[in-house]
């Protein structure tokens, strides 16, 4: 719900949510009216961006909200993703959590009480065809209305790992039943696919499986020209199929994280994933804000927590270009930030979009990330590859993602690579910005482009093009622009 939520059933508020791209439920057994008619309403707000005067739009700004104040996307409103409406046993498994790796699979079970007296169940956890392990039981008492959890450790010894050349998934199923004689089947069971998979910082590569793995990525804005946000399935496998075409092997959810099919389909293509939450241009008054408020590390929690199973992603990104000129701020917020994200079973390495190559807290990453636009917005474009000599000379124990990188080309308008604004200019730009970073591989995670599809936006530019942002590979309508050929072309640094 974008950007808070309302729910009410029968007319008592039974939840309240903040923040646009993540999911979340709530219990209704206490208000619900079995056998009868029920009315569900969901009160939706969105904060204006602009107020629009006799001197033109002014911006509108909220202390505590994310982001707080317009950003570089269009502000989409409204239930733009799924809903729906589970029963559950009044004993039952509320969620899965898997870290497997290096032949073994440790596994929770969150088993949640709703009844009124306490309850005896026995758990058993499987870890799932083709993993080679056996099931285990667990015995459990749970109090009233209370949550316990079942953790074990299980031999997986044929289980093969996930990655983009075998995206091997498995399925993790805990069943409940009441414990003792004549219990009978199963009373509740829950089932979470997992990959088994190793991600790792060793020296100044990032590793995957215990190799070093170079990520050729892109950013992506989720929306499709005919149905904005509210995206299915097949719009997913249509942006995986155009990644696959340009030889890809990453994606960074910039901004904001996705729909969970996005995540689903991409464990199942082996794309690798870089997940990200709505702290974007987070100045260092919100900064401290937040400290207090909490809601830019819930998100990175929630972040970790709504994708922590899946194999694809492979990073957690804490913010997009926030500030960093109050630097004792910034530091204690991306601390709370790293501490949030702690809660990954898997301790998937750490990251940011910075707007600078000089980020204050570079130190408290596992991977320096930050987005460059040498030769567009500042300086030239060789700066770019003495920037990264001068950042691995300060880090030499970090590898460094380029998380963002581009340059617009005007809709069909060609010309020389010196022109500005033409197609072959920002082909010509991609092309030596790739070369700088692919030269220096034995130090750099990646470099991901900015982006792939053209993207609406509510800023104050590009009225001429209807608010369109026209750095894509890929017009808003579809067309490849000629860097789309170059990028293809583009070929990864060898081991």
């Amino acid at each position: 719900m974008s950007y808070a939520a309302s729910v009410y059933l029968n007319g008592t508020l039974v939840a309240e949510h903040e923040g646009g791209h993540t999911p979340f439920t709530m219990d209704v057994c206490a208000v619900l009216l079995p056998g009868a008619r029920n009315l569900l309403a969901v009160r939706v707000y969105r904060r204006p961006w602009y107020r629009h005067g006799p001197t033109g739009p002014a911006a509108i700004s909220c202390r505590t909200e994310l982001p707080h104040k317009p950003v570089d996307y269009w502000p989409y409103a409204g239930i733009t993703r799924g809903v729906f409406i589970e029963a559950t046993a009044q004993v039952t498994v509320s969620k899965l959590v898997t870290s497997a790796r290096h032949g073994r699979l440790a596994a929770a079970a969150v088993v949640f009480n709703h009844g009124a007296g306490p309850a005896r169940r026995r758990l058993v956890l499987d870890p799932g065809a083709g993993t080679g392990g056996a099931p285990v039981s667990r015995d459990l008492v749970l109090a009233p209305g209370a949550v316990g959890v079942v953790s074990a450790d299980l031999p997986i010894p044929g289980a093969r790992p996930w990655s983009p050349a075998d995206p091997r998934l498995y399925r993790l199923t805990a069943r409940l039943a009441a414990d003792g004689p004549g219990a009978g089947g199963a009373a509740d069971s829950l089932a979470v696919r997992y990959g088994m998979r190793a991600v790792e910082v060793a020296g100044s590569r990032l590793c995957l499986n215990g190799e070093p793995v170079f990520l050729k990525g892109l950013n992506w804005h989720e929306e499709t020209p005919e149905r904005g946000r509210a995206m299915r399935r097949p719009d997913y496998d249509q942006i995986l199929d155009t990644a696959a075409d340009l030889g890809v092997n990453f994606l960074r959810s910039c901004g904001y994280t996705r729909h969970p099919d996005f995540y689903r389909a991409a464990d199942e293509r082996g794309l690798l994933i870089c997940d990200e939450t709505d702290n974007f241009w987070v100045e260092s008054g919100q900064q401290r804000i937040q400290s207090r408020y909490g809601l830019s590390a819930a998100l990175v929690a929630a972040m970790v927590w709504n994708q922590v199973n899946h194999p694809c992603v492979i990073l957690w990104s804490l913010h997009n270009e926030s500030e960093t000129t109050d630097r004792g701020t910034y530091r204690t917020w991306i601390s709370q930030l790293r501490a949030a994200a702690g809660i990954d079973p898997q301790h998937r390495p750490v990251t940011w979009a910075s707007s600078t190559s000089w980020d204050p807290a570079f130190d408290l990453a596992d991977v320096i990330g930050f987005n460059e636009y040498f030769g567009y917005f500042y300086g030239s474009d060789p700066d770019l590859g003495r920037t990264l000599d001068a950042v691995h000379r300060q880090y030499p124990g970090s590898p460094i993602l380029i998380t963002e990188n581009g340059s617009y080309a005007d809709p069909g308008r060609h010309g020389s690579p010196a022109q500005a604004g033409t197609e072959e200019w920002q082909a010509d730009k991609l092309r030596q910005h790739w070369r700088q970073v692919t030269t220096r591989a034995g130090h750099m995670a990646g470099y991901t482009y900015w982006l792939l599809k053209d993207y609406k936006q509510r800023m104050n530019y590009n009225h001429n093009l209807n608010g369109i942002s026209a750095m894509g590979l890929i017009t808003f309508d579809g067309r490849r622009r000629t860097a789309y050929n170059t990028f293809r072309d583009s070929q990864n640094p060898p081991g």
